[in-house]
């Protein structure tokens, strides 16, 4: 990371340095909160598969950042078995009513997709994003039943609790981050670069949390 220190653009001045400083750690912190996390579930036994935190980072592609709303629901319909945003709606049932502008299904949930923080906005908070309770009714739509604690409805709430908890980083730290990118620092090594780094390095000399029934 001493090179991305580096990369502070001299223009700015001393505070909004320390500021970019203090979001670098704190983004490389995090990063081993969640080396941490898929180190320990990766031992877990059992029928319900707990999703990896680093599915849902923020990504770039073609020069468009990601957030980790719009990673959450790409993984959300290839989990469902659909190949587009109209599929989920349908299959889901997400309909006018589930937008306050009376947008279509397929418009609602790329609305829910392309949820990011406003301009000058540290926080998600303000977020266009499905509620917990919508969330269960569409994954009792999806499977069939209403059983809210189904290995399929589990893991999909696992990953949107991860991929909410993420959008607060990313509200944070984004904006900080992606003015420090570059060809040879891309966005994607501040996230899957750092986990896995951490992986090899700190958690190596963390002693793995104890499971249940260990």
């Amino acid at each position: 990371m001493v090179e991305v220190f580096q990369n502070i653009p001299a223009s700015r001045n001393e505070s909004e340095r320390r500021s970019a400083t203090g979001m670098l750690i704190e983004q490389h912190a995090f990063m081993l909160y969640l080396a941490a996390y898929e180190e320990d579930v990766a031992n877990m036994r059992g029928s319900v598969v707990a999703p990896r935190a680093g599915a849902f980072v923020p990504s770039d592609q073609e020069g468009s950042i990601r957030y980790p709303m719009w990673c959450f629901w790409r993984w959300f319909a290839d989990k469902a078995g659909c190949e587009t945003w109209g599929q989920l709606a349908e299959k889901a049932d997400f309909n006018k009513t589930d937008s306050p502008d009376g947008a279509e299904g397929e418009q609602v949930v790329r609305n829910w997709a392309n949820a990011k923080p406003k301009p000058g906005e540290w926080s998600a908070a303000n977020c266009k994003m499905i509620s917990w309770k919508r969330l269960r009714q569409a994954l009792a739509e999806l499977e069939g039943v209403s059983d809210p604690w189904s290995d399929f409805q589990l893991e999909i709430q696992w990953g949107y609790g991860l991929a909410r908890i993420l959008q607060e980083h990313a509200a944070r730290c984004l904006p900080i981050l992606s003015e420090l990118t570059s060809p040879e620092f891309p966005l994607h090594r501040f996230y899957e670069g750092r986990i896995e780094a951490c992986k090899q390095n700190e958690c190596r000399r963390i002693p793995p949390a104890p499971m249940h029934g260990s």
